[in-house]
């Protein structure tokens, strides 16, 4: 309720939905994951418009390295090939201050 209070379209709950089921044939302008992994990337992709926006609060996991590798791989590839935009967002952990960084997007 209060992802859509801040006015998201569709939100999904991978533990009780299939990602891929649930994103299937859609057309959106912003994907926020709070999952991360490579897997999540690649299933919103499919269900974005060229123009969207693909924002994880995680990332892939791992080391440093592989996570700012990751990142800047797919924010060269989205600019080089005009599809979806990519970006790491990160915020306070403190819920006050992820509703409001969260209601500015």
């Amino acid at each position: 309720d209060l992802i859509k209070s801040f006015g998201a379209d569709v939100v999904v709950n991978y533990r009780e939905q299939n990602l891929m089921e649930a994103l299937k044939g859609r057309d959106f302008d912003l994907v926020y994951d709070t999952v991360g992994g490579y897997e999540h990337w690649e299933i919103a992709q499919a269900s974005m418009k060229s123009t969207g926006y693909f924002v994880t609060i995680v990332g892939d996991g791992g080391s440093f390295l592989k996570t700012v590798t990751s990142f800047l791989w797919r924010k060269m590839y989205g600019k080089v090939f005009r599809g979806p935009q990519y970006s790491l967002f990160l915020t306070d952990t403190t819920s006050p201050a992820v509703v409001e960084d969260m209601k500015k997007m």
